[in-house]
């Protein structure tokens, strides 16, 4: 297959099976293995292959899209996005800011829910939904989720970083 250099991906109509929903189980440390791989049907993003089975159950649960995991520059040096276990999330093909939002609060509930380090949306600067960061203000709205882990160098991955277990519901 063939194609052409003006060819892109259209997210509002591309869809990709991610297969059966799942369910998220006990929390687990993950320790060694780590690697930047592709998040299928979003090849621009990377993440540490540890964390992409929740990346992925997030995706099929709360219909949202990542447009940015691993990221050497552009972010915090010292963040997770430098370690490839950040992902900035948006509502992804048939997904809204309702979504994001119902998201964003399994994920908090007034703290990160472990294995979560930090959640960033409405209230916390440069994240959020449309309503909360203002692009015209440089803004770009979205919500962020990082895993919590061992200390790292950036563009490194870490010795162990925590995900949850999850389980195909077949």
């Amino acid at each position: 297959m063939r194609a052409e250099v003006l060819d892109s991906l259209d997210v509002a109509c591309e869809r990709v099976d991610y297969g059966p929903l799942g369910q998220v189980g006990r929390l687990v440390p993950r320790t060694g293995g780590g690697r930047f791989v592709p998040v299928p049907g979003q090849p621009w993003a990377l993440v540490d292959r540890r964390i992409l089975p929740d990346v992925l159950y997030l995706v099929r649960r709360y219909r949202v899209r990542v447009t940015e995991g691993y990221a050497a520059t552009g972010h915090a040096r010292l963040g997770e996005h430098p370690l490839g276990l950040a992902v900035d999330l948006e509502p992804g093909p048939g997904g809204s800011w309702a979504d994001v939002s119902r998201l964003a609060r399994w994920a908090e509930q007034n703290r990160p829910r472990f294995p979560f380090r930090w959640v960033g949306w409405n209230g916390d600067y440069n994240h959020g939904d449309p309503s909360h960061c203002k692009p015209a203000k440089g803004c770009s709205p979205h919500l962020h989720l990082s895993w919590s882990h061992t200390p790292g160098r950036p563009r490194h991955p870490v010795r162990t970083v925590s995900v949850f277990e999850v389980n195909d519901s077949q």
